[in-house]
C-alpha cells in the first residue's frame, strides 16, 4: 500500500536483490572501485574461478536478510573451507576439492551470489561495518539520519544483530569503545 502512494521513492526494502544492486552500482566507473565484485553463482566452476582470483569470497542469498546463509569460503590444500553461522553457532564445512557437487548442498544455483572478499575493520578481534540509516525529505533530498555500527561475535563472519552481534549509534560507539572525545577525532584520524 505505501509503495502505491510513494512509489519507489525507497532503497534497501526487505525485496533488495544484491546482484541488481551491484548490477546497477559497478554501470558508475566513481563507484565501482570501491564495490567487492561479484557475480551470480551457477555452478562449483564459478566456485574456483573467483577463490583463485581473490583467495577469500563470500556466498550471500541474493534476497538474504539477516546474515542467514552467508558463507566465507577459501581454499586451502586441495580443500574448500566454508565458514557459517548457523542457529547461534559458528561452523566450519570442508569439502574436497575432487567433491566440488557438495557446494551445491549449501550454495545454490540462481539464488546466491559470489562476491569479492574484503577486509573488515576489527575491533577486539571482532569484525566491525558501518551502515548508514537514510531518508528522503518532501523535496526527494537524501538526509542522513544517523550511522550505527554493527559488531560481530567472537569468531563470526556476520555482523547482525539477529545472528548474535551488536549494535550502536556511531558517535556513541566512537566516544565509549575508541576513545575519541568526539566523532570529529575519529573522522580526522582517518583521512
Amino acid at each position: 500500500m505505501l509503495q502505491s502512494i510513494i512509489g519507489k521513492s525507497y532503497f534497501n526494502s526487505h525485496f533488495l536483490n544484491k546482484y541488481e544492486v551491484y548490477k546497477l552500482l559497478s554501470q558508475f566507473e566513481d563507484l565501482k572501485a570501491h564495490i567487492p565484485y561479484t557475480i551470480l553463482y551457477k555452478n562449483p566452476s564459478d566456485l574456483f574461478e573467483m577463490i583463485d582470483k581473490f583467495k577469500i569470497i563470500y556466498a550471500k542469498p541474493i534476497l538474504g536478510l539477516q546474515g542467514r546463509k552467508v558463507y566465507k569460503i577459501s581454499k586451502e590444500e586441495g580443500y574448500i573451507k566454508l565458514r557459517f553461522r548457523e542457529e547461534g553457532l559458528n561452523k566450519i564445512a570442508i569439502i574436497n576439492i575432487h567433491q566440488a557437487d557438495v557446494i551445491d548442498e549449501y550454495i545454490k544455483s540462481g539464488n546466491f551470489i559470489l562476491q569479492q572478499g574484503i577486509d573488515l575493520i576489527q575491533y577486539e578481534g571482532r569484525s566491525l561495518d558501518l551502515r548508514c540509516i537514510m531518508t528522503k525529505d518532501r523535496s526527494n533530498t537524501w538526509i542522513l539520519n544517523g550511522i550505527v555500527v554493527r559488531v560481530a561475535p567472537q569468531g563470526s563472519i556476520v555482523t547482525n544483530v539477529s545472528s548474535g552481534g551488536g549494535a550502536y549509534m556511531f558517535e556513541d560507539f566512537c566516544i565509549n569503545n575508541m576513545g575519541f572525545s568526539d566523532v570529529y577525532t575519529f573522522y580526522s584520524r582517518k583521512r
